[in-house]
């Protein structure tokens, strides 16, 4: 894909939400220049994501392949969209109380680590 401004990459959706979702690695990278702070990010993730968002249409969920295959995909009813190594979520199966509070405390615990070190400002999720 090469280089590109995130605003440019992943534009806001405005009024009408298009959401693509992938998983994976990310390389950081922080530079000062001035009174100027520059972040970089590059990944197959964030080609993939990019990919994914694209394939989605108005009030949509697309996963990348790889995120679909780190799913538990009993709860995930998904449509393949062929040739495109992307999937279109139709619907879930809500978690029980008890699944959602496990979930939540999971989250919670792993917060510190996804925190980029350096910044502060930062949360990959």
């Amino acid at each position: 894909m090469g280089p590109r401004r995130t605003h440019e990459a992943l534009p806001f959706p405005g009024p009408v939400s298009r959401l693509g979702i992938s998983a994976g690695m990310l390389s950081f990278m922080s530079v000062r220049g001035g009174d100027r702070q520059f972040f970089f990010v590059c990944s197959g993730a964030l080609d993939e994501v990019v990919k994914a968002q694209k394939l989605s249409a108005a009030h949509e969920v697309v996963l990348s392949q790889t995120c679909w295959e780190l799913c538990d995909q009993k709860r995930i009813r998904a449509k393949p969209l062929a040739g495109k190594g992307a999937v279109k979520v139709v619907g879930m199966r809500r978690l029980a109380r008890r699944e959602w509070k496990d979930a939540v405390v999971q989250l919670s615990s792993a917060r510190g680590e996804r925190h980029l070190k350096g910044t502060g400002e930062f949360l990959v999720l």
